[in-house]
């Protein structure tokens, strides 16, 4: 019987984007559009009947849809934080019957905070503790982002949970992706690169120095800068371009992009390359018109490795770095970003294990399966293939 299964989210894209304005447009993918790439891979691994719940669907209180569920899917993000407010979540959670399936938990921390003393700060917040209640009580799976989450989750109590990274690594069917990318590191062949950006408010300190060499290299290439959260007045509604603004909408913005490269058509280059997604899909097939991406969201890297292209994380707290070790993604410091003229001239200093990559993209992907067989759930056609050992003959 064919398993019928609720998420909570998009799969993957905003429906009918033009019918929000731009306030809204954030709010259907939860104030960051990276949040689609988590979830078109959370929709992608498994099988069985998918309906999606939410503000972009209009269908929070479908009770049609909640009869008789199966399972419901939470593509979960890093809701482990301090200053988190879960009540409405955990409000809504209680009024959904199935077993919950939770994907990809991670923690908020900065690197090298100590998973003990954070669980202690995360527990002291009510709608937290409320929120790892209920999970202790009705989650059937939880999968963490890494070994700092897992960590975390047992200092609070959560002590089944299973080590996968992100949905969004098996977002590639190609089970030597690894070696792809490894290839096209070495080669160092020209072309356009992107930039997965910070929100504008966010760059301070060093991360302007750092916002302004990657866009500055981005301009060079005739590249694309994405971002995810940036301000309502920014972007022009579904498409993702730069709106019209005046001369301090502009000055804003050069003073957070453009403050050590001094491009002397910053206009002209902020207006050509800007975008923000709606749809994954489309992030995907843009970027992999691209050689790389570069930056410090995970999800903007995510989609490259997606398209089949070098994404290269800056790894900057424990989050991220968390991510990039456990999936062993493509990933450089900020120093070598820092102290390197040209993109070209970063790559020999790229992090990547190509068969570890490769293999542990695997191992994950069996994982994942194994705990999906012992729950009846039916993994993806997607997912088994990758989960699958490699040919003699592809090794």
């Amino acid at each position: 019987m064919t398993k019928k299964i609720a998420y909570l989210g998009t799969a993957g894209h905003v429906p009918d984007p033009d019918r929000f304005d731009n306030v809204s447009l954030l709010r259907a993918v939860g104030a960051n559009s990276g949040n689609l790439m988590f979830q078109l891979a959370a929709d992608r691994i498994l099988g069985g009947e998918h309906h999606h719940l939410g503000f972009a669907t209009g269908a929070y209180g479908d009770a049609r849809v909640r009869r008789n569920l199966d399972f419901f899917v939470f593509p979960a993000a890093n809701m482990l934080r301090a200053d988190a407010d879960w009540s409405d979540l955990v409000g809504f959670f209680k009024t959904i019957k199935a077993p919950l399936i939770i994907l990809g938990l991670g923690a908020q921390a900065k690197t090298d905070a100590d998973p003990e003393k954070v669980a202690r700060q995360v527990g002291k917040n009510r709608t937290v503790a409320d929120l790892v209640t209920l999970l202790k009580e009705r989650a059937a799976l939880i999968t963490v982002r890494g070994p700092f989450t897992e960590a975390v989750c047992h200092h609070l109590g959560l002590d089944q949970v299973v080590r996968t990274g992100c949905p969004s690594q098996f977002l590639n069917p190609d089970s030597n992706l690894g070696q792809s990318l490894r290839e096209q590191l070495e080669a160092g062949r020209e072309g356009p690169i992107a930039t997965t950006g910070n929100a504008p408010n966010e760059i301070e300190g060093w991360k302007a120095e750092l916002e302004s060499k990657l866009f500055g290299w981005t301009a060079a290439t005739g590249g694309t800068y994405v971002q995810q959260s940036c301000e309502t007045w920014i972007f022009d509604g579904p498409e993702g371009r730069l709106s019209e603004m005046d001369e301090g909408g502009y000055n804003y913005l050069r003073i957070k992009l453009d403050a050590h490269s001094k491009i002397d058509n910053f206009d002209e280059a902020l207006r050509s390359s800007f975008r923000i997604f709606f749809s994954a899909p489309e992030w995907i097939e843009d970027v992999g018109r691209h050689r790389a991406a570069i930056g410090t969201r995970i999800h903007g890297n995510m989609a490259a490795l997606a398209a089949g292209r070098p994404g290269i994380l800056i790894a900057h707290d424990a989050r991220v770095t968390e991510l990039a070790e456990e999936m062993e993604v493509p990933r450089v410091s900020f120093e070598a970003v820092r102290d390197s003229e040209s993109f070209d001239d970063l790559l020999p200093q790229v992090a990547f294990d190509a068969t570890r990559f490769d293999e542990g993209r695997r191992q994950r992907a069996k994982l994942l399966v194994d705990h999906l067989d012992a729950l009846e759930l039916p993994p993806s056609k997607h997912l088994l293939a990758l989960a699958k050992p490699r040919q003699a003959e592809d090794v």
